[in-house]
């Protein structure tokens, strides 16, 4: 279950986990986060055809934000898959530039093993924000 907002807008410190309904029906509240949120969706689609196993999911998407600019992600894969293991389309999802080059969103991907206490870990440091100096919560999703 996805935590209440705090007072500024953000989820409590931490990677809290959910499931893909959830997500969609929790911040899909505008028609900027309807088409992001349909934009990850096939986003997921593609990552889960790459055997990815969750996915964290932070920046300012996952607030009270009306217009994120975009979804940060970091995919949390089996220790051993690398890009040189996987297919050719997954490559883009797996390095930050080929993924800000074709989707315009920052991602990242975090070989754990689905290890909890290390997803946790990467979940609460990818929640703090530069721009404020504060942490916030991110959102981890099976894929």
């Amino acid at each position: 279950m996805i935590p209440a907002f705090n007072d500024s807008g953000h989820l409590p410190v931490g990677g809290h986990y959910c499931t893909w309904e959830e997500f969609y029906e929790r911040f899909r509240f505008n028609d900027r986060r309807v088409s992001l949120c349909d934009k990850l969706q096939g986003i997921l689609g593609l990552a889960r055809r790459c055997g990815f196993l969750r996915v964290i999911i932070g920046g300012s998407f996952p607030s009270t934000a009306p217009a994120p600019r975009d979804i940060d992600l970091s995919w949390i894969v089996d220790d051993d898959v690398t890009k040189e293991t996987v297919r050719p389309e997954c490559v883009a999802l797996m390095d930050s530039m080929a993924a800000e080059g074709k989707y315009q969103w920052s991602m990242m991907c975090l070989p754990l093993d689905n290890d909890d206490a290390r997803i946790q870990l990467w979940a609460t440091r990818l929640g703090f924000c530069f721009k404020t100096k504060k942490e916030r919560g991110t959102l981890v999703i099976d894929l």
